[in-house]
């Protein structure tokens, strides 16, 4: 039996990263709508490309296939990796997340790393992945006592995110 009915509590396990990242994902996703950016279902599909994309930002007007998860690469402005706070196991996670970019660009599809809050040793920077990252706050201390600070990265993944649904447009 749990000792709290606060939502973050919902796991029983040790590890609750699925649970976190999912509300990562849904959260931003609900942001971006607020600003009149149109998101995907978390964990959507493009056809012919052997990904689950966190997020994706179809190009105006456009809808997706088969229970809205399929979108056809033409549908496409933008694709999301979206963390709560960072890469686990950097060392495999950034060249996995490399090459699920440069397929993408290849397509001209425009990507993205968004994390809310990129801790020290498991931050994504762009120098290291070499496509556009988004830090939505910096952290200062450790957890219960962090200090929460905007980054201003919301506004400019929001400026990048409006480029890319015009990319390509008459």
């Amino acid at each position: 039996m749990r000792s709290s009915n606060a939502p973050w509590k919902c796991c029983t396990a040790s590890d609750c990263s699925k649970f976190e990242g999912a509300l990562a994902t849904e959260t931003l996703s609900r942001a971006l709508r607020l600003e009149g950016i149109a998101t995907s279902r978390r964990d959507s599909f493009i056809r012919g490309w052997p990904i689950e994309w966190d997020l994706i930002v179809p190009r105006p007007k456009e809808k997706p296939a088969l229970h809205g998860l399929l979108y056809e690469p033409g549908q496409v402005a933008a694709v999301l990796e979206v963390k709560l706070s960072g890469l686990v196991n950097r060392k495999n996670a950034l060249p996995a997340l490399r090459q699920n970019f440069k397929l993408a660009k290849k397509a001209g599809v425009q990507v993205a790393y968004v994390a809310f809050a990129d801790y020290g040793k498991a931050s994504a920077v762009e120098k290291e992945l070499g496509y556009p990252c988004f830090k939505l706050c910096d952290v200062k201390g450790r957890w219960p006592n962090s200090k929460y600070s905007d980054t201003g990265d919301f506004e400019r993944l929001i400026a990048f995110l409006r480029d890319a649904e015009q990319a390509g447009l008459p």
